[in-house]
């Protein structure tokens, strides 16, 4: 009796587990080399924390106001509530190679949010408005606290808050369903830190938003 040609669904199914298992891989190799890479991070820079809690750092240089190039280092508290280095937020034209180099520690606080305003959507139907679908969101800024120290003497330079980028405009586009947080603005990154830092380490204070 003649046999039925093989079916495609064996061929099928193998290539979808080698898609899977070398997805799998990839995923592994991004983790692990994001684990080394900030187990470097930290072994090149993590005598710098010291700085964050008002000690002096021994070998780094002396920090000058001034229109120069500053090198920073940032650091954030860890869940254990010690200081690590992150340096995410600090553009890379501006980060030493090490300890040597360094002349300010950029100690990041709890981001913070403050309302700038609010925003009223509601559902249409055939370009009319529907009764009853009104909401209103706050629209929310992120406020990064900061204090610059000294890494040579461990004594803070000043301090501040970054403005994240402002959040979404009412007008949208913003899709169907919106949520609090479609208005809801994300914390400060190195394009806003960057500039900050700028003004501020060359002496031009203006560009400060004091903590309370």
């Amino acid at each position: 009796m003649p046999q039925p040609p093989p079916s495609g669904g064996g061929n099928k199914g193998l290539l979808i587990g080698l898609g899977v298992a070398a997805l799998l891989v990839v995923c592994g190799v991004c983790v692990v080399g994001a684990y080394l890479h900030d187990k470097k991070t930290q072994s090149t820079y993590g005598a710098l924390t010291a700085a964050c809690e008002g000690r002096a750092v021994a070998g780094t240089t002396a920090y000058t106001p001034g229109p120069a190039t500053h090198r920073v280092v940032g650091a954030e508290r860890a869940s254990n509530g010690t200081w690590r280095i992150s340096n995410s937020r600090i553009p890379s034209g501006q980060v030493p190679t090490g300890v040597s180099d360094t002349e300010v520690v950029a100690c990041f606080g709890e981001a913070t949010e403050v309302q700038i305003g609010t925003c009223e959507v509601w559902r249409t139907r055939n370009g009319i408005r529907v009764p009853g679908t009104v909401r209103t969101y706050p629209r929310m800024q992120s406020m990064l606290p900061v204090r610059l120290v000294s890494a040579q003497t461990g004594q803070q330079v000043m301090q501040g808050s970054v403005a994240g980028p402002m959040p979404r405009n009412c007008e949208g586009p913003f899709g169907p369903n919106p949520t609090a947080s479609t208005f809801r603005g994300s914390t400060a990154g190195s394009t806003e830190v960057g500039p900050w830092l700028n003004a501020v380490l060359s002496g031009n204070n203006n560009s400060m938003v004091p903590l309370p």
